[in-house]
């Protein structure tokens, strides 16, 4: 039986989704002190590089419905999109795994920071709520696009297993890790039925029928990050937690109108702003919707709200 106050009993308490948000984000607080030992949530070591440990989900091939009409134009018109198929990170990248790269022998190596001026590149890390298991914040766009590259080349050196939840592991010979787009990252909370949530409600006339048990955002009264995959409840149909709340996540779109072409220059490396999405433990429940998009924020800024997933394409 597992005692409390053990590291086991603490993720079982954060995966069972029982305790009320505010006591589940103490947990998981005390988790990340005695060591968070969930797939997906830390590093591991391989060939003596410390290395995200990256549990995937997988978004099949296919079509959705993107944007919305009626709330805001931005997010005009709504319109189908294709996307093939591709893998997002179950969680929000954590404190702990954005280390890794920082303190990574190579961190300062060229090849990640190609593109971008001698002033945006080799920036540490602004963390506001410095625990092992919350999302890493306080970055830049151009930090988490050089943590992609560094991740996909040594993903690919130590040919490390590809784990994907509610699947088993996977094997391919390469693998390219980025940012989603902003297209990506709409389809991985609102699956191909048009819901506008993660868990599916959709009262229009309230918020869609968001649920302050199943999202970090200002309503629900935690007033800071929490450990990822603390809600459980809050799940995308394809697994992701933390979709909807807990920080803001980086795309790599820049802010074009609809609707959405991604051969149109809104994936380009070189931009000066990028869309964010999801909303975060600062926003409320007018952000904390799946289509929501805002006009952008600059690539350079950092903030405690703005963290990211990580998406990856076999090649």
């Amino acid at each position: 039986m597992t005692q409390p106050d053990s590291a086991q009993w603490y993720i079982s308490q954060i995966e069972s989704g029982s305790p009320p948000p505010i006591e589940r984000a103490e947990i998981g607080r005390k988790l990340s002190e005695i060591g968070d030992q969930r797939q997906g949530v830390g590093t591991i070591v391989v060939n003596g590089i410390t290395l995200p440990d990256v549990v995937w989900c997988h978004i099949p091939a296919g079509e959705f419905m993107m944007g919305f009409e009626g709330i805001d134009e931005l997010e005009e018109p709504d319109h189908t999109v294709y996307l093939p198929d591709f893998y997002m990170s179950r969680y929000l990248v954590t404190y702990a795994q954005y280390r890794a790269f920082e303190n990574a022998s190579d961190f300062a190596d060229v090849r990640w920071w190609n593109d971008f001026s001698d002033e945006q590149k080799y920036q540490k890390i602004d963390q506001t709520f410095k625990y092992a298991n919350h999302p890493c914040e306080g970055v830049t766009w151009v930090m988490v696009t050089a943590f992609c590259r560094w991740l996909t080349h040594h993903w690919n050196e130590a040919n490390m297993p590809f784990l994907v939840w509610n699947m088993g592991t996977k094997s391919y010979q390469q693998i390219k890790i980025m940012l989603p787009s902003e297209a990506e990252y709409e389809k991985a909370m609102r699956g191909t039925d048009g819901r506008m949530l993660p868990y599916g409600n959709m009262d229009i006339e309230n918020d869609f029928g968001f649920d302050p048990d199943k999202a970090n955002t200002f309503e629900t009264g935690i007033g800071m990050t929490t450990a990822v995959g603390l809600f459980p409840d809050g799940a995308s149909p394809y697994g992701v937690l933390d979709g909807i709340g807990n920080v803001d996540t980086w795309t790599r779109s820049q802010p074009h109108g609809y609707p959405y072409k991604p051969d149109d220059g809104r994936e380009d490396v070189v931009g000066k702003s990028r869309i964010i999405r999801g909303g975060s433990w600062n926003s409320d429940a007018s952000y904390a919707y799946a289509s929501h998009r805002g006009d952008g924020i600059p690539a350079t800024s950092k903030h405690s709200w703005v963290g990211f997933f990580v998406v990856a394409y076999a090649e």
